[in-house]
C-alpha cells in the first residue's frame, strides 16, 4: 500500500521542483492571512486547513482557491466531518484484504 501511494504521489509531482514552488506559493498566502491578525490570537486550524487542501488542489489540478471561497470551503469541513465521523484511517486497515480479492 506504501509503494502503491508513493508512485501515485510522484506521478502528481511530489519531490519535483514543482510541487516545491506550489507549497511555497502556498505559504506565501497563509503568512499573508497570519499578518493581517496583526499579531492578535486567533485559531489557526481552519487556515492551515485550507493551506494543506490548496497544495492539495495545486498539485492535483492545476489551480488554487482562495480561502474566502465558500464552495472552497464547503468541501474543506466535507472533508474534514468525513474523516471526524469515519475514525482513523487505522480501523480500515483490516479490511485492506478485500482489495486483494476484487
Amino acid at each position: 500500500m506504501r509503494r502503491f501511494a508513493l508512485s501515485n504521489l510522484r506521478d502528481y509531482g511530489m519531490g519535483k521542483k514543482a510541487s516545491e514552488e506550489k507549497i511555497i506559493e502556498e505559504i506565501q498566502y497563509l503568512i499573508k492571512v497570519f499578518e493581517s491578525h496583526e499579531g492578535k490570537p486567533f485559531n489557526v486550524t481552519k487556515s492551515i486547513n485550507y493551506a494543506v487542501s490548496n497544495i492539495i488542489c495545486s498539485i492535483i489540478y492545476g489551480s488554487r482557491f482562495d480561502y474566502s471561497d465558500e464552495e472552497f470551503k464547503q468541501m474543506v469541513n466535507r472533508a474534514n466531518d468525513t474523516l471526524r465521523l469515519s475514525g482513523t484511517p487505522s480501523v480500515l486497515v483490516p479490511l485492506s484484504f478485500l482489495l486483494n480479492k476484487l
